[in-house]
């Protein structure tokens, strides 16, 4: 899932479980609240886990904090949103990483159209 008003990257812990994902220990463990600012009853994040995120052909190593998502597998917060900045169709539903060598490659062909 997306969520623009996640403050990190999450991983759902039963996800992690199934999958036998290695996670690893924060120096610190995060206190996660709520919407509302009551405490979430997952308690803290004491672990994450990294792992190859791959959306379209960017690929990256990147750190996801370890919690109950309640349902959610992943979800992917604001400091990813950011960082890759992606199309995203919320109608569709769809999101695309933006490739700036096929958007070149898409403008010179539509010159290359406009000079026939």
């Amino acid at each position: 899932m997306v969520d623009s008003g996640a403050t990190a990257l999450f991983l759902d812990q039963l996800f992690v479980d199934q999958h036998k994902i290695s996670t690893f220990p924060l120096r610190s463990p995060i206190r996660i609240t709520n919407i509302d600012g009551s405490p979430n009853r997952a308690g803290n994040i004491s672990h994450f886990a990294r792992l190859h995120l791959t959306v379209d052909d960017q690929e990256a190593w990147t750190d996801f904090l370890v919690t109950d998502l309640g349902g959610e597998s992943v979800i992917l917060g604001l400091p990813w949103l950011k960082k890759t900045n992606p199309d995203i169709d919320w109608e569709q539903g769809h999101l695309q990483s933006r490739i700036p060598e096929l958007q070149e490659v898409e403008e010179d062909e539509d010159e290359e159209e406009e000079e026939q």
